[in-house]
């Protein structure tokens, strides 16, 4: 059933196998079942387009030479449009201003152009835009999502007035876990049409930036191991990366026999149910959620340090993770170490016990809580959940009035201060009626080192605390 409200979504580029734009339906699908309609904004759209009948996608094809230059072009584009068009309200997942809600993905910018060692470089026209579009975002009203808690401190660090506008979420693993008989006969059937033996070692990369997320390393490392353990030991690449560079690095180390290219795909949870071991020994990796389909699909995972997501796999103990500067002899190593059923075992009995499995999933809702609960850009600071506006009267102001006139089952009454249970539409609920206190009452608590209540702040958090828990409140 519809709700009357149209949220706009912006990404500069939708291709089906990016993180961020998968991130990004995850959240649109949530909130078309939810009753929103839904207009996605991007420079250009890849593959198949939304079937639903409430989702728009609105390409705005600009041109230029360069990737900065068309964000630079998309952000102006889309303030002007966001001018002549009304929306409830207006989330990005890639850095752009003008939005009441932000997704970001990547490393903080401004950290990357203080680490340039060429003094010309911070001058030029891409680390200019890219830099002014991330203080466009932090400098404005918008709220900021975040999944690395790394990468959080270093943008408090930049932007320390906008700390209580970030959030950060656990990182969303949308596969679904499969039960034990189903992975087994899945796994069996996908290493036979690979021609993989039981008894031979099946490795998988998958990625879509192969450089980036250290391909050569990996190949490399399997080109390394002893002879007789190589020859039992395939490697399957996957993902929309630079084949080119793939199939020059199998030809320079020689293991054309022991690899086996498949380019992008939509089969990479059967691939991670027939792996032995994911390997990702990244350079560059802020989030690397696939660590975590990994662990929901109970594949021991060897990685490195550079990767936002590692420490789920230390804590899990599904895996290893190269730790310090990376070095290639330690990732031979530790690949060899691995290489042996027992070590394999424990690793996937570690990963099948993991409790927190189950958070993986809640992304998409924990997003669209931030949307729902925080007001737009220049909205008015009156707020009231669209459950509550359907059964009180329809102009706000009036909703404040009768608030204070509902009469019910009193918890609590101090002075200025009433806890209530009422009914409304044959519904309980609990409403907490505080007026303003006064300056005497605010110097009274901070006399006493007491911070006055001078908001409804703890009782919103609580309220987050409970929906975040699954407690319908």
């Amino acid at each position: 059933m519809l709700n009357g409200k149209t949220l706009a979504f912006c990404v500069l580029r939708y291709f089906p196998y990016g993180g961020v734009q998968r991130d990004m339906m995850g959240v649109v699908d949530l909130a078309i079942s939810k009753g929103y309609l839904v207009d996605v904004y991007c420079i250009r759209w890849e593959g198949e387009r939304p079937e639903h009948e409430n989702v728009r996608v609105i390409e705005i094809p600009v041109r230029g030479f360069s990737n900065h230059g068309r964000a630079k072009k998309f952000s102006k584009q889309i303030k002007k449009m966001f001018n002549e068009k009304s929306y409830y309200r207006r989330i990005s997942f890639n850095r752009l201003p003008h939005t009441d809600v932000c997704f970001i993905g990547d490393h903080c910018f401004l950290q990357h152009l203080a680490n340039k060692q060429s003094f010309v470089a911070k001058y030029l026209p891409r680390y200019k835009i890219y830099a002014d579009l991330e203080r466009g975002v932090f400098e404005s009203g918008s709220q900021v999502i975040l999944i690395n808690p790394h990468e959080k401190e270093i943008y408090e660090n930049y932007f320390p007035n906008k700390k209580k506008s970030m959030h950060l979420l656990a990182p969303w693993v949308q596969e679904k876990i499969v039960g034990k008989v189903q992975a087994e006969q899945l796994r069996v059937a996908t290493r036979e049409r690979f021609k993989v033996n039981n008894s031979d070692y099946l490795l998988l990369f998958m990625a879509s930036q192969f450089y980036a997320k250290g391909l050569d390393r990996a190949l490399l490392s399997v080109s390394r191991l002893p002879k007789q353990l190589m020859l039992k030991t395939k490697i399957i690449v996957a993902g929309d990366g630079k084949k080119e560079f793939c199939l020059a690095k199998i030809k320079q180390y020689g293991i054309e026999q022991q690899t086996i290219y498949l380019g992008a795909t939509e089969q990479a949870q059967m691939l991670m149910l027939a792996a032995d071991i994911f390997i990702h020994p990244a350079r560059v990796e802020l989030a690397g959620k696939v660590l975590l389909e990994a662990i929901i699909n109970n594949l021991p995972v060897l990685t490195t340090q550079a990767c936002g997501c590692a420490s789920y796999i230390t804590e899990a103990k599904s895996g290893e993770v190269i730790a310090g500067e990376y070095t290639q002899e330690k990732l031979d190593n530790t690949l060899l170490s691995m290489l042996n059923a027992k070590s394999l075992a424990c690793y996937r009995s570690n990963a099948d016990s993991y409790p927190k499995k189950q958070s993986f999933a809640q992304f998409p809702s924990q997003v669209l809580n931030v949307i729902e609960t925080y007001p737009a850009q220049g909205a008015d600071k009156f707020y009231i959940s669209d459950e509550l506006q359907q059964v009180l009267p329809q102009k706000k102001e009036h909703c404040l009035v009768q608030m204070f006139g509902l009469s019910g089952k009193v918890y609590r009454e101090v002075k200025d201060r009433k806890t209530m249970e009422v009914s409304l539409n044959n519904k309980r609920y609990f409403i907490k009626l505080h007026s303003g206190v006064g300056w005497k009452e605010v110097i009274k608590n901070i006399i006493c080192l007491r911070l006055p209540v001078i908001s409804a702040r703890q009782e919103v958090k609580a309220i987050q605390a409970l929906q975040g828990l699954g407690i319908n409140t």
